[in-house]
């Protein structure tokens, strides 16, 4: 079994930063501010960018030096530099072209899915928290889309417990979650 790669932090002039015009991953300028927000404070995001060094061939030579493009991180560097910040700290690596669109592709798809039944707990314990608001402001949501999160939820737990599985759409995908009593399989898309 190989080992996982693990990169150092190398600190990098913000200047030389490339980004990549092509990069499908956009947000609303309400969602950056919110982005912006979270990284102020002790609940943001705390994934350092990787930017590509050097361009590698299939072959693994250089094919074009200090390409310095951003494969992940996009919207965190234009906080950084929003915020005057002159160095950025990233995983700074060679790869190929491929490489870096498979990165960008997996850190922004990969996030894994939320069981609804817990997701909805957390939100009423911001609530109970007090930091609903807070919560809403840094995902750039509404105090009724925060609410729909809650009752969908709310919508699953209620059905009675019957060998029965109930569907609903989140993010596009169709998924369910068996209600069987001590039936632990949780989230999976059909």
């Amino acid at each position: 079994m190989t080992e996982v790669q693990q990169h150092d932090l190398t600190e990098l002039d913000i200047s030389k930063v490339q980004f990549d015009p092509k990069n499908p991953n956009q947000m609303t300028d309400l969602q950056q501010d919110g982005l912006g927000l979270s990284m102020k404070s002790r609940t943001g995001m705390w994934e350092h960018p990787v930017i590509q060094r050097h361009e590698l061939d299939a072959k693994g030579k250089i094919i074009k030096r200090n390409k310095n493009l951003i494969a992940n991180g996009e919207h965190r560097i234009k906080e950084l530099i929003k915020a005057g910040n002159k160095t950025v700290k990233c995983v700074y690596v060679d790869m190929t072209e491929g490489e870096r669109i498979m990165i960008r592709q997996m850190g922004n798809k990969m996030g894994g899915q939320h069981d609804r039944i817990m997701d909805a707990d957390e939100l009423r314990l911001l609530e109970k928290l007090g930091l609903d608001k807070d919560f809403q402001q840094m995902l750039a949501i509404s105090e009724s889309e925060f609410q729909r999160d809650i009752e969908i939820a709310k919508e699953i737990e209620d059905v009675p417990s019957q060998n029965k599985r109930v569907e609903f759409i989140a993010d596009a995908n169709v998924v369910h979650r068996c209600i069987v009593p001590d039936c632990n399989h949780g989230m999976e898309s059909l």
